[in-house]
């Protein structure tokens, strides 16, 4: 009975402290239980639970248990609890906590019961915490709805609501974390507390930004700044700035973005807060970077990530990796990579899937644009199980439909856009970019060019200076290429001055090979391909390479240089199965030839 008030194993010392009875008196009665195979004892060298008992079976752990009356239940919990208290190991929290539920639960109302519940509360919220910090927010909810079950309406409900909405939005459950943070959120309205409506409300936009409810979240973070007083608690006023520069960011308004985020830093810094003041630099980066002042932005990222490891946040470093990936993509698209699979590490150690799933479809996208075609659907396929959130989904259709209209299913890429295109309603500025994206890539491999440019042009419209600009401009000056319009291909020109780096530099040089082929001007163009060649082998991008190559076979025929480059091209779509291109390549050099 009282082994089975431990658990399923227990050792030797928990033993004693729950019985109060000596070691040696009780290893003969374990050892005898153990012959009749009641227990059985981890003898194995290796194992961390050497030394400790296990029940044979759950039934007869169950059955020993239930033997036990209330009263004497209650003490022995107790017992327990104070034992594993005494080890002083945050690994023992959980331990901790289900004695103190167990003992408060055989305790009749009154002010003992309420004491058990508080050292529940207190424990249960320490293991949520340690299990925050080992990358289970699961775990942390299951612990922290036993604690808000134990939490009348009027004591303390508020502090683990909003750390309940913190696990959910790292587990992913986003509708889970906004009903808990609504809940913090009008208690502390009905308490008078606005302050910490505000703070709720900060917490609630990031919940909100998975959602695709930016507008909503502006207007609530707004409305609660408004009734905070003048001498509210400063990190209360960060994360409110912080929150706020996101959300407008995020919809477009970069200037409005950069007002709150200069609001948060002096805050931040003053608080000496190194996770706080990472994340309004970060969000400050990010609107220079689309107001078209990439450097600064690609600095600040930089600065933000040194931040964030000094803060030691693993969820703050797995999206400052997230974006300075994105933001090295125009010049070292390798680095970028890397920065992607070290921010899903970083995710995955925080438990945060939302930033887990965004660097894997980075890594899917750039896999598709780069010529790794088996390494992009092992993501997709990946992504495909996982659970993600309705723009993440999108995201997902979208860059399938791409890989799939490359590899010659053209019904199924338009049914992958179909399915994906609630994307172009979303109020987030990149997932509609996203999406036009993706669309220009299908109708450019499905021979639609005119569809194409239109496309490519109208992501860059959406966010003319932002992340998915230069992808979408470098499809818009193919689409203008295949079409002979040297208008289309000199429009897309003047769109990418607005970026630099080795990446864009091989697609200007490719493009003004095409401009010079078209013109008449074929040493030019034999030289431009020649360079821009090199320079795509350079970033080591095989599918760019083979493009470069196609377009040197088709606009400058005759050439030895370029026959030459058609057949390495042809290996390539070989190897990827790229059909539609395949195709081209045969249409042109049986016409040149």
């Amino acid at each position: 009975q009282d082994a089975a008030i431990l658990g399923q194993s227990f050792t030797i010392h928990g033993l004693v402290a729950v019985t109060g009875h000596d070691r040696e008196d009780l290893e003969p009665r374990l050892r005898d239980l153990t012959k009749k195979e009641f227990l059985s004892l981890d003898v194995d060298p290796r194992s961390p639970e050497r030394g400790q008992y296990s029940f044979v079976q759950g039934l007869i752990r169950e059955v020993a248990s239930s033997t036990v009356g209330r009263a004497d239940r209650r003490a022995k919990h107790l017992a327990a609890a104070h034992h594993f208290e005494s080890l002083d190991d945050e690994g023992f929290a959980g331990v901790v906590a289900a004695h103190y539920v167990e003992a408060h639960l055989a305790s009749t109302s009154g002010p003992d019961a309420d004491a058990l519940a508080a050292r529940a509360r207190d424990w249960l919220s320490r293991g949520a915490e340690r299990a925050m910090s080992l990358g289970s927010p699961e775990q942390a909810l299951a612990f922290i709805d036993k604690a808000l079950s134990l939490t009348p309406v009027e004591s303390g409900r508020v502090p683990l609501l909003l750390l309940a909405g913190e696990a959910a939005d790292r587990a992913g459950s986003f509708d889970r974390a906004a009903v808990h943070l609504e809940e913090a959120i009008g208690i502390s309205n009905a308490a008078g507390d606005s302050a910490g409506a505000a703070l709720g409300a900060a917490r609630l936009a990031g919940t909100f930004d998975k959602l695709g409810k930016h507008a909503d979240a502006i207007e609530r973070m707004e409305r609660a700044l408004a009734a905070v007083p003048a001498d509210a608690d400063e990190q209360t006023l960060v994360e409110l700035f912080t929150a706020l520069a996101f959300a407008n960011g995020s919809t477009g308004s970069q200037e409005r973005a950069l007002q709150w985020a200069e609001r948060a830093l002096p805050l931040a810094e003053r608080l000496d807060r190194m996770d706080l003041l990472a994340r309004a630099i970060g969000i400050k980066g990010f609107a220079l970077f689309n107001l078209g002042r990439h450097q600064e932005g690609l600095i600040l990222a930089r600065g933000s990530l040194a931040l964030a490891e000094r803060s030691g946040s693993l969820k703050d470093q797995a999206y400052a990796f997230l974006t300075l990936g994105s933001y090295l993509a125009d010049d070292d698209p390798r680095g970028a990579l890397d920065a992607w699979r070290r921010a899903a590490e970083m995710a995955i150690r925080a438990g945060e899937r939302e930033a887990e799933r965004i660097a894997l479809l980075n890594t899917a996208e750039a896999a598709v644009d780069h010529g790794e075609w088996a390494q992009a659907r092992a993501a997709l396929d990946t992504l495909a199980e996982a659970k993600l959130s309705e723009r993440q989904g999108f995201v997902l259709a979208s860059y399938d439909a791409m890989l799939t209209a490359l590899q010659g299913d053209q019904a199924g890429a338009a049914e992958l856009l179909r399915t994906s295109a609630k994307a172009r309603q979303n109020e987030h500025i990149h997932f509609r970019a996203i999406h036009a994206r993706a669309s220009a890539v299908v109708a450019l491999a499905c021979g639609r060019f005119e569809e194409a440019y239109a496309e490519a042009m109208e992501a860059v419209a959406v966010d003319p200076a932002g992340i998915n600009s230069p992808v979408a401009l470098y499809a818009a000056s193919r689409a203008g290429l295949w079409l002979r319009d040297q208008e289309k291909i000199r429009t897309a020109l003047t769109g990418l001055e607005s970026f630099s780096g080795a990446w864009t530099a091989a697609v200007r040089r490719t493009a003004e090979a095409g401009l010079a082929a078209l013109d008449g001007r074929l040493d030019v163009a034999a030289r431009s391909y020649s360079e821009a060649i090199a320079a795509w082998r350079k970033l080591d991008s095989p599918l760019d390479v083979a493009l470069c190559e196609l377009d040197f076979a088709t606009f400058v025929p005759g050439d030895d240089e370029a026959d030459a480059a058609a057949e390495h091209a042809r290996t390539v779509f070989e190897r990827l199965g790229a059909i539609p291109l395949l195709e081209r390549l045969g249409d042109h050099v049986s016409t040149s030839g």
